[in-house]
């Protein structure tokens, strides 16, 4: 069994594409290289394993690529159309008071309604756009400067002085508007990252309007 998540970041069609050939002929090969089998210690080719599964989970967004008919006539599709809005794992970390964050619910939950019978209603990663991204820095961090950004369930870590993404993923969308921050605030996070260094208070930072 191989897994992959969020397969559809790239063309998958394309990076599978000797894969789904291989799989469509019996004794079906998969190409690895053209250069001398014997130089390489790897063989040029081996057979499609007919006890290979593969399994991918996709996201539909702004974010990744549609998967093709090519792909799609090969597979079997689960979809998960029924989503909780309360269920959604941001609303504890959220910053909203609780009498806000359940207005902002109750909105949320009217429009998930309104759009469902026409299959127009959105996921999680939609719902964390109504909250913002949230952005932190912690006190014993190492090296180089850094500050941590929340949106939704996605979180990155992102290097001050260069804007370097140092861990984690963002739609790029959310990803282009922390690094506008970014550039707008460098020398007073840069300040932060001192005055946490030795455990003193931090400034508060003006959000990008």
């Amino acid at each position: 069994m191989c897994i992959l998540d969020e397969m559809n970041l790239s063309h998958p069609e394309q990076y599978l594409a000797p894969i789904l050939s291989a799989m469509e002929r019996e004794g079906g090969e998969i190409p690895l290289h053209g250069g001398d089998a014997g130089a390489y210690g790897v063989p040029q080719a081996i057979s499609y394993p007919g006890n290979l599964v593969i399994i991918g989970t996709v996201n539909m967004d702004e974010t990744t690529m549609g998967v093709s008919d090519k792909v799609l006539d090969r597979a079997f599709t689960l979809e998960f159309w029924e989503i909780d809005v309360g269920a959604w794992p941001g609303w504890e970390s959220s910053s909203l008071p609780e009498e806000s964050r359940q207005a902002v619910q109750a909105v949320l939950t009217r429009i998930m309604t309104a759009l469902s019978p026409a299959r127009l209603h959105f996921g999680w990663r939609v719902i964390s756009r109504f909250l913002g991204i949230v952005i932190a820095m912690y006190y014993n961090e190492h090296g180089p400067p850094h500050f941590h950004a929340r949106y939704g369930d996605r979180v990155i870590r992102v290097g001050i002085e260069d804007g370097r993404i140092l861990s984690g993923r963002f739609p790029r969308r959310a990803q282009s508007l922390v690094l506008e921050w970014l550039e707008l605030h460098r020398n007073e996070l840069l300040e932060n990252w001192e005055l946490a260094e030795v455990r003193k208070p931090l400034m508060k930072i003006a959000p990008l309007e």
